[in-house]
């Protein structure tokens, strides 16, 4: 959670101050696609560590006030992107990365619900024995 929180500040100091001097390297660094993409495949491998899928009814009560807490941060964001695309901003990147932390837990929130589901767990139980496989040789 220390990187995502360092990753927003920086896109947030990306956003706000645009010339820094020799900080500004640093914060490009914490601010790119790369680290966020890190941050999310370390959200999903610690989800499947602790085989929180498995166990999704006993947490069921906290993933929705995830949900409910990140449903209106995930339409804002939705409807900034949306406006600064028709504006051509410049600064559409930068809201994007801002986005993607907030995205991710309503996507996962959303998907572990679904999950909940007996129907849906049946079907996707192949898929299940394959990432149980991956967890085991890595």
């Amino acid at each position: 959670m220390a990187w995502g929180s360092l990753h927003i500040i920086s896109n947030l100091m990306m956003l706000f101050a645009s010339v820094m001097g020799l900080l500004t390297n640093f914060i490009t660094f914490l601010s790119n696609d790369v680290i966020a993409i890190f941050i999310m495949f370390l959200s999903g491998f610690l989800a499947a560590k602790a085989e929180w899928i498995s166990h999704i009814s006993n947490w069921s009560k906290q993933i929705k006030w995830i949900q409910a807490g990140t449903v209106p941060l995930f339409i804002g964001f939705s409807i900034w992107i949306w406006v600064s695309s028709q504006m051509n901003s410049q600064s559409l990147n930068t809201i994007i990365a801002l986005g993607v932390l907030p995205t991710t837990l309503f996507y996962l929130s959303t998907l572990f619900l679904i999950l909940e589901n007996k129907l849906i767990r049946k079907f996707l139980q192949p898929i299940a024995r394959v990432v149980k496989w991956l967890l085991r040789i890595m």
